[in-house]
């Protein structure tokens, strides 16, 4: 571990608005590279649409629910320690209470679903006395696998940002959607309301784009193709430092030095014939461009409902998956953090029960004392 560069860190901010760290050196190391480059899309790059997997099936405890696909942990779980975090730090649960009674009821809904139905789910934006930006998220999905000896059913989910939206927009995008009467007053309403709609219909992006009044934001989408993959080796050592076990401190640095490197890079490729910083390089550790950045700090931003900036809080963005990213485990000052399950023949990872065997082959206790991959 490089102390001298924590030693020389001045000024570091060990808390933010829009994620912070619970302590998990074992954190599943995919969900946390999907939830760090769903950050950077929402807060850094400002895409337009964003793509989440999601799976309605056999969850670590046993039991069927809304599973996140790497470390098959229940949505519900993830929305109930969001919530308690809020309770802990003494602000309003609203939002939270919404979301989790979002996520039970298209549990429910999901258990009659087929393949093709369709989901729908809309997020407006938070309070303006939050910090939280003026934007919401419409989420569209379907049920695009269905395994039926599994019990399983896999959806495909798009996140798509609506600026500035009103509740009459939402209100007028789900009564076309769903053909129901709609007349929510509140944004709880819609955050406590996703559908899932039989059938096929089509032209559900041409429905919100008329209706919100999309622009084109390929510029940024494009941005986020192309930089993602040079900022790949920082996210991937950032990781490895998780996984060591690296100081609080020294992650946020850390982190905050591959926000800057988003922003430098995204500053670069909008000029014409521009060129990288020279330090974006697979060959050139994290500590090195750590260095080059010392004393910076990544500029404030008000996000869905939640800021980067604000040191006394955590994330409750509009786009509820990343309420419930890794990153929020990882940046978070709760203590309660459980020791993760690491499947010795596998090596899948989970913090949730598994019970006698392992959720992804299926090992037993017993047979991995057989078989020699543990010893009594």
């Amino acid at each position: 571990m490089p102390t001298n560069l924590l030693e020389n860190r001045v000024n570091i901010a060990v808390g933010t608005d829009a994620f912070r760290q619970e302590y998990s050196p074992k954190v599943n190391s995919n969900a946390l590279r999907k939830d760090i480059e769903s950050y950077l899309g929402e807060y850094r790059f400002d895409v337009q649409e964003y793509q989440y997997e999601l799976l309605f099936g056999t969850s670590t405890k046993g039991e069927i629910h809304l599973i996140d696909v790497d470390d098959r942990e229940p949505m519900v779980d993830k929305a109930t320690r969001a919530l308690e975090r809020r309770v802990d730090e003494g602000k309003n649960i609203n939002r939270e209470e919404a979301e989790l009674q979002g996520l039970l009821n298209l549990e429910r809904q999901l258990q009659r679903a087929n393949l093709g139905d369709k989901i729908i789910w809309m997020s407006p934006p938070g309070p303006t006395s939050d910090c939280c930006g003026d934007y919401g998220y419409i989420f569209t999905g379907v049920v695009d696998l269905t395994d039926p000896y599994n019990q399983e059913k896999h959806l495909s989910m798009t996140a798509i940002r609506v600026e500035s939206p009103t509740l009459a927009q939402f209100n007028s995008a789900l009564i076309i959607l769903t053909e129901q009467v709609i007349e929510f007053e509140k944004a709880e309403e819609f955050l406590a309301s996703p559908f899932v709609i039989p059938g096929f219909w089509e032209n559900s992006e041409y429905v919100v784009s008329y209706i919100f009044n999309l622009k084109p934001n390929s510029k940024n989408d494009s941005l986020y193709s192309k930089i993602i993959p040079l900022l790949s080796p920082y996210i991937n050592e950032f990781i490895d430092y998780v996984k060591q076990g690296a100081p609080k401190e020294f992650l946020f640095w850390a982190f905050q030095t591959v926000e800057l490197l988003a922003l430098d890079l995204i500053e670069e490729y909008s000029r014409v014939n521009s060129l990288q910083p020279f330090f974006v390089d697979r060959d050139v550790p994290l500590t090195y461009a750590m260095t080059n950045y010392q004393g910076q700090v990544p500029p404030r931003v008000a996000g869905s409902c939640g800021s980067t900036g604000n040191s006394s809080g955590g994330l409750t963005s509009s786009n509820i998956f990343n309420n419930y990213s890794s990153l929020a485990e990882l940046f978070s000052t709760s203590k309660d953090g459980k020791e993760p399950f690491v499947c010795p023949k596998c090596g899948f990872e989970t913090t949730g029960s598994v019970g006698n065997q392992c959720p992804s082959c299926k090992l037993t206790k017993d047979q991995a004392v057989i078989q020699g991959y543990v010893t009594c």
